[in-house]
Formats: C-alpha cells, sequence, structure tokens
C-alpha cells in the first residue's frame, strides 16, 4: 500500500505535504494502522467513524498512543465503552478527544473531565 486513498481516508488535511489530519473507519485504522503510519508519519489527528463494535481493540491498540487529537464524534459510545477508553495507556498521549454525539452520561462526562485534567482538551 503506498496510497493513503487505499485505507479509505475522507476529509484528509495536508501540511507541507504531508497527511495531518483524517477520516476513517474503525476497523480500517485499528487493521491498517502500522502501514498508515509508516506511508504518513506525520498524521497526529483521526476521527472514527463505525468504531464502537471496536473499542476493545482500540483501547489495546498502540497506534493509538501517536495521535495528538481522537476524534469519536457520532459513535454513540456509552458509559461501559467511554470507560474501557479511559482505563486505556494508549490514551494518554491525547491533547484532544471530540466526544460529541455519544450517550455519555453526566457521571461518566465528570469522570473523563477528571481525566482529561489540563493535558487534554475534551469537546462534549
Amino acid at each position: 500500500m503506498n496510497d493513503p486513498a487505499t485505507f479509505g481516508i475522507e476529509d484528509a488535511v495536508h501540511e507541507n505535504g504531508s497527511l495531518v489530519a483524517c477520516s476513517l473507519s474503525g476497523r480500517a485504522f485499528l487493521s491498517l494502522g502500522a502501514e498508515l503510519f509508516a506511508l504518513e508519519p506525520h498524521l497526529y489527528t483521526v476521527r472514527l467513524v463505525a468504531v464502537q463494535p471496536y473499542i476493545e481493540e482500540l483501547a489495546a491498540c498502540p497506534h493509538v498512543a501517536r495521535l495528538r487529537a481522537l476524534s469519536l464524534r457520532g459513535n454513540r459510545l456509552g458509559d461501559d465503552r467511554m470507560k474501557l477508553l479511559l482505563d486505556s495507556p494508549q490514551m494518554l498521549a491525547l491533547r484532544e478527544l471530540d466526544l460529541r454525539g455519544n450517550n455519555l452520561s453526566a457521571t461518566m462526562l465528570a469522570e473523563v473531565m477528571a481525566w482529561a485534567g489540563d493535558r487534554c482538551r475534551v469537546v462534549a
């Protein structure tokens, strides 16, 4: 694979000729992430769509630790799925997390905000 289009990338953002942000399916990110980062090492912002069935895999995925911003907008994640992500050490490198369009309780949102502290901006 030598073309980012083969990953099903949408909403690509380039800076200085490098892909720095995009949207793609959760399945593509999980299964092709190593190849994607080898091709586009400056990628640091990803929006994942259709990722809800793969949250356990996402929580364990080492590619997440390479990201600075992750959007899970519109995935309809519930508290249990969000808790799996918050417990993941892979998420600690994030500086921005977009959770709009999910099904999180006020209690979970408070937990997310406590997890984020001053190091990660949360959009909910």
